[in-house]
């Protein structure tokens, strides 16, 4: 949809190190990809590089995995996933000291007569507190204007497995 856009800018860049050819009003990062950044560093780099290249008075609005979803949700669970298109195997294993996540998914879509392709994907999850959160933002120079449960109305409670914030570039 974005092919032929006027005035649309799409880079691929590692979050740590994002570099904009100039300042924006609005950062949007979602399906939590903050949960992907390895350490508190990574996640300091990243909301310091938003901040660099937000508009004072931007927003920068991002979700993220809560440790209630990490350990309740997600923790040594398997799911499994059935579309006509693809059959999803999702497994799951958590380190209880870190609350990380090790993510497994095996896709597999039918080629041919009774044939599947297998494709298989790993990554991790990591688990961020709120007040780790909100200090890195502030350090950032944001301040937090609010926080949802996923992306409703509804405040963030004891078993949100999805946190959005909305802050604002000071």
């Amino acid at each position: 949809k974005a092919a032929g856009r006027q005035g649309l800018l799409l880079l691929c860049q590692d979050l740590t190190q994002l570099d904009l050819y100039g300042t924006a009003r609005l950062f949007v990062c979602t399906l939590d990809t903050v949960n992907h950044l390895p350490d508190e560093a990574s996640v300091r780099a990243f909301f310091q590089r938003v901040g660099l290249f937000c508009e004072s008075g931007g927003l920068f609005i991002f979700d993220v995995n809560t440790a209630y979803k990490h350990r309740q949700v997600l923790g040594d669970n398997p799911f499994v996933y059935e579309t006509e298109d693809v059959l999803c195997l999702w497994r799951n294993a958590l380190d209880e000291d870190t609350g990380r996540v090790d993510i497994s998914l095996d896709l597999f879509r039918p080629v041919q007569d009774g044939l599947y392709a297998r494709d298989t994907e790993e990554f991790s999850e990591y688990c961020y507190s709120d007040a780790l959160i909100r200090q890195t933002l502030s350090e950032a120079g944001f301040t937090v204007l609010e926080t949802t449960d996923d992306y409703t109305d509804a405040p963030c409670g004891e078993r949100t497995q999805r946190c959005c914030y909305v802050a604002r570039k000071l």
